[in-house]
């Protein structure tokens, strides 16, 4: 089979999904916002080149006024650009299949042809389903996985770090809960405490 094409070079292409893994309040919607921009605008993140791509972020986090203010200082730093699609869902209370099925309808109303999905954060689409269990965790990232090669898309998310100080640990063991979260996504970028 033909390599997939690279949407942010050296890290992920088509069907590909990325994890951005960090301690609670490290800044991952902050570096999740600067890779939408980057993808958006065919620029460069973590010194990666971005193929300029339609991107839709999907924030589950934070309200639309916060998450606003967070992409004009964003914007603010790195001059006039395309903005990506935001879908606000802070406040749905559902689960991943539920969840999973109203974006991959948005995607297909949309007249845009998406590159890039940016789930932000992960564990807010988990419902009832058990972070701790490997199969639970494995439904939910094959989901995704499924997402991602039917709209030709790579999938990133973000991820919290269990307590504690993770910096003596392996990147793939960092993650909260379950170990497949760390075993299954094809790219795996993590952020420890500087020394």
């Amino acid at each position: 089979p033909d390599r997939p094409k690279d949407l942010i070079e050296g890290v992920a292409g088509v069907g590909d999904k990325v994890i951005l893994s960090a301690p609670s309040k490290a800044g991952k919607t902050w570096l999740m916002l600067q890779l939408a921009y980057a993808a958006q605008n065919g620029r460069a993140w973590l010194g990666h080149p971005c193929k300029k791509m339609d991107v839709l972020y999907v924030n589950f986090e934070l309200t639309p006024v916060w998450m606003a203010h967070r992409a004009k200082l964003v914007l603010s730093k790195i001059g006039e650009s395309e903005h990506p699609c935001v879908l606000n869902l802070r406040g749905y209370e559902t689960g991943w299949e539920a969840l999973s099925s109203h974006i991959r309808k948005h995607i297909e109303q949309s007249p845009k042809k998406y590159g890039l999905i940016i789930l932000d954060p992960i564990y807010k689409m988990l419902g009832d389903e058990d972070e701790n269990s490997n199969g639970d965790i494995a439904r939910l990232l094959n989901s995704l996985e499924r997402m991602g090669h039917v709209t030709e898309t790579a999938i990133a998310f973000s991820h919290h770090h269990s307590k504690g100080n993770k910096s003596g640990v392996d990147a793939i063991e960092r993650m909260s809960g379950a170990g497949v979260w760390g075993r299954d996504p094809d790219a795996i970028i993590d952020l420890v405490e500087h020394e």
